[in-house]
């Protein structure tokens, strides 16, 4: 029987095995789609809006998208290049190694594992060499990936709705000027201690402000407030 069948696309056994229990419904049906749109076209990548997400999976809040990607990146089983208010690319985390030769070291080395390097002749069988599988690889990357790609939603403040939140990503998204992920969580905290964070955060969409001000002392026309020393603590870096 052929180890690939015609017009279909594989899935790693560790998702299922190991990492399925772990995420929800939403986050599984995301990754089959990523991994359809990547690999199962021969690709190693492949921009995807979210309305391609939410027609293909049939989910009407964009929100809904959002988290499930957040999963994906935080167990390790994505990568995700943002481009700047374009569309992002995904490409799914996959680390496959060479496999063992059949020829090397003892007769009894027939493992179906694929290993880190392969076995050679002056290696014993006792060797300390770890031969891990693509399920092993893909267990590792949730701890080593974990970091490597920083989502906003990640640090929404408690104090305001994720569509507010989400509204104020896109539109600074839509600025083309990219926010480090130190002025993100700067800004969450800041507005976690204002009385009406969502209120500050429409009022600088409205007037397309590039950053957020408190609203205490502010006009009603006009500039931002000019006591902006909250924002002293980011090196210069303006929000």
């Amino acid at each position: 029987m052929s180890q690939f069948i015609a017009n279909s696309f594989q899935v790693p056994n560790a998702v299922v095995d190991e990492l399925m229990a772990k995420m929800s419904a939403n986050a599984l049906r995301c990754y089959l789609l990523i991994t359809r749109k990547t690999t199962g076209w021969g690709k190693s990548s492949d921009k995807i809006s979210a309305s391609q997400f939410m027609d293909y999976l049939g989910i009407k809040d964009k929100r809904t998208i959002y988290t499930a990607l957040t999963e994906l990146a935080n167990l390790g089983l994505i990568n995700t290049i943002k481009n700047n208010g374009g569309i992002t690319e995904y490409s799914l985390v996959l680390e496959l190694s060479e496999p063992v030769t059949k020829n090397a070291g003892t007769k009894n080395v027939t493992s179906s594992k694929k290993c880190t390097e392969p076995v050679t002749k002056n290696v014993p069988t006792t060797s300390n060499k770890k031969c891990h599988s693509t399920k092993d690889n893909i267990k590792n990357n949730i701890t080593k990936k974990r970091n490597t790609v920083f989502d906003p939603i990640s640090v929404k403040p408690q104090n305001v709705s994720l569509d507010v939140w989400c509204n104020w990503i896109d539109y600074r998204n839509s600025l083309g000027k990219k926010l480090q992920p130190q002025s993100w969580i700067k800004q969450s905290q800041m507005l976690e201690e204002q009385e009406n964070p969502e209120a500050m955060i429409n009022r600088s969409i409205m007037n397309g402000w590039q950053g957020l001000f408190p609203l205490k002392n502010a006009l009603t026309t006009g500039s931002p407030v000019s006591d902006t020393s909250w924002i002293n603590d980011l090196n210069g870096e303006m929000f």
